[in-house]
């Protein structure tokens, strides 16, 4: 799946900015700094399915593309292949899994990210990529990169992600960004388990560990922009949808580590002051484990995934930057809802223990 810039949404101006380039920014606007005290959220209610609806895909604006380009050209090169290099080692990699596929076509692409396989029911496969961007990735990394992709193919039956109509394009982004981070998560059990010995498995390690920079620019510039829209006297729930965008960014990225068993980004955590944030995305870990042990069909697969991230709305993403695990005073009566009514009771039970955890 693709590896997409970060951005933020400054709350002053309101311009969506690239996170390598939001501090910057964020200096230009005066005024003083002033850590927030308290934090609230509102729990949302899964609405009732209609239509199934494609998520509507992120659009990088010009200015986006730029500061993309600007940056990627700066970083040192570390790798240079050609489009037929890509195809090989990317065929190579779908037959070390066993992927089952119609036709394949390899696709250069100028969009602010790295390496993405899109296929349809067909299995009809077009791995696109940025040649600006991979150059600064080294083969190794782009050799694991490649593997991953191609167990998106074997895991899935197609990449198109469809979601009910919930009446929010804030909220039908939330959710599609929550089944991706499912795919991707599938995608990481298949390479976790079967290729765990492969140098390519060490070249996606070491690739998901550059990331971290990533995630303390997003930590750094949401408790930044916390700081604004207080001293704006601009209430930080109308950032929410913002908010849970760049944490689902790192929940998208991380979830690497909790399939492998792997401490290092729960140490990068400890190391940053930010242990609340390895403890949830472990609980969608957890979810995610849960869900996979069921079996389900892949539409009720994508039901509970939904079911899990409507219960995860309840916990303050503003406060986990600040290293607090805060829940919405609704949710104890939202999990009693959902169990008396005997939806997702085992989700809403599971969350619920969460609760008490964190209210005792």
């Amino acid at each position: 799946m693709p590896k997409k810039l970060k951005v933020i949404i400054c709350p002053r101006c309101r311009r969506t900015i690239p996170s390598d380039s939001f501090r910057q920014h964020l200096s230009e606007h005066k005024g003083k700094r002033k850590l927030p005290t308290e934090f609230s959220v509102k729990a949302i209610g899964q609405k009732p399915e209609t239509v199934p609806l494609e998520i509507p895909q992120f659009v990088f604006s010009p200015e986006m593309k730029k500061a993309f380009k600007r940056y990627a050209v700066n970083k040192p090169t570390k790798s240079s292949l050609s489009q037929s290099q890509m195809l090989t080692k990317f065929e190579v990699s779908l037959k070390d899994v066993g992927a089952n596929y119609s036709s394949l076509r390899v696709e250069e692409t100028n969009e602010p990210t790295s390496i993405e396989v899109k296929f349809d029911k067909k299995k009809d496969l077009i791995l696109t990529y940025n040649p600006l961007s991979i150059r600064s990735y080294t083969e190794k990394a782009i050799d694991g990169l490649l593997l991953h992709e191609a167990c998106h193919v074997s895991t899935l039956p197609y990449t198109d992600i469809y979601i009910p109509d919930v009446g929010d394009p804030d909220m039908l982004r939330f959710f599609g960004n929550s089944v991706t981070n499912y795919d991707e998560y599938l995608a990481h059990v298949e390479l976790v388990k079967r290729f765990r010995d492969d140098p390519r498995y060490e070249g996606l390690r070491e690739q998901q560990i550059q990331l971290f920079t990533n995630f303390g620019t997003i930590a750094n510039a949401t408790k930044m922009v916390a700081v604004r829209l207080q001293e704006s006297g601009q209430n930080v729930e109308q950032f929410q949808s913002q908010l849970l965008e760049q944490l689902n960014a790192i929940v998208y990225d991380s979830l690497f580590f909790f399939v492998a068993n792997d401490d290092s980004f729960r140490n990068w955590c400890n190391d940053n002051s930010l242990q609340e944030l390895a403890v949830f995305v472990g609980w969608i870990f957890e979810d995610f484990e849960y869900i996979r042990s069921l079996n389900l069909s892949h539409r009720e697969t994508r039901h509970k995934v939904m079911a899990s991230a409507n219960l995860s709305m309840s916990v303050n993403p503003m406060a986990i930057f600040f290293n607090k695990i805060l829940f919405a005073n609704t949710t104890k009566a939202l999990h009693e809802k959902c169990i008396q009514e005997d939806k997702e009771p085992d989700l809403a039970r599971m969350w619920e223990n969460r609760r008490q955890a964190y209210s005792s």
